[in-house]
C-alpha cells in the first residue's frame, strides 16, 4: 500500500491548451483535439476507480496542477514532508 498518492487537477481546457501548444513543436501526431480529448476519455475512465479508492482511504492527495509550477512544487514538495520525507 502507498504512503499516500498525488493527483494533479487541471481542467480539461487548460490541458488542452497545454497539449495543443506542445503540439507545435513536439511532432506528435497524436497532439491533437481529437486524439486528447479520446486520451482524457481514457485516463478518466481507467484512473477515476482507482483515485476514488485511494481517497476513501484517505491517501489521496489532489493537487491544482493549473496554478504556477513553482506554486504546484511547494504543495508537493509539502505533502511528501508531511509524510516523513527529507528534502
Amino acid at each position: 500500500m502507498p504512503k499516500f498518492v498525488l493527483s494533479f487537477e487541471v481542467p480539461p481546457d487548460e490541458l488542452e491548451r497545454r497539449l495543443l501548444e506542445r503540439g507545435k513543436t513536439s511532432g506528435r501526431s497524436d497532439d491533437n483535439i481529437d486524439s486528447i480529448r479520446k486520451r482524457f476519455k481514457t485516463f478518466k475512465d481507467i484512473s477515476q476507480p482507482c483515485l476514488t479508492r485511494y481517497k476513501d482511504l484517505k491517501l489521496l492527495h489532489e493537487v491544482d496542477g493549473a496554478r504556477p509550477p513553482e506554486v504546484v512544487w511547494q504543495e508537493v514538495l509539502k505533502i511528501f514532508m508531511d509524510h516523513g520525507f527529507k528534502q
